[in-house]
């Protein structure tokens, strides 16, 4: 579904690494990939959303970025984004946020959210 929307927005996700086998924390990670796509095409021009997912112990990490524009300034937490720290704060991760030299996003998350709930 989400390559299937990147193409709909004439974008493509790159991702290399697996998402976790857990389902909430998969999920979890996918939203945050579309979050970025989203705002990749709108606000930077990009064509293509690089996303990492590697497993550091019991923490499921993503980092993207992508090819548009950078930033001008530092990226405010609009809703989506705002909304993402929410959801990844209340399942005990943690969200960073960078705007130079180029737009990335990092998250951690349990690797394991379903154990949680």
């Amino acid at each position: 579904q989400l390559q299937s929307a990147a193409a709909a927005m004439g974008a493509q996700v790159l991702l290399e690494g697996e998402l976790p086998e857990d389902e909430k924390a998969s999920y979890l990670l996918v939203t945050a990939i579309r979050e970025c796509l989203v705002n990749a095409v709108r606000h930077a021009g990009a064509a293509h959303v690089f996303a990492k997912i590697r497993q550091s112990g019991q923490t499921a990490v993503l980092s993207v970025t992508n090819d548009g524009a950078a930033p001008a300034g530092p990226v405010a937490e609009g809703g989506g984004l705002g909304n993402l720290r929410r959801r990844v704060e209340q399942s005990g991760g943690e969200m960073r946020i960078e705007s130079a030299p180029v737009f990335r996003l990092i998250i951690a998350v349990p690797a394991s959210l379903s154990e949680l709930y």
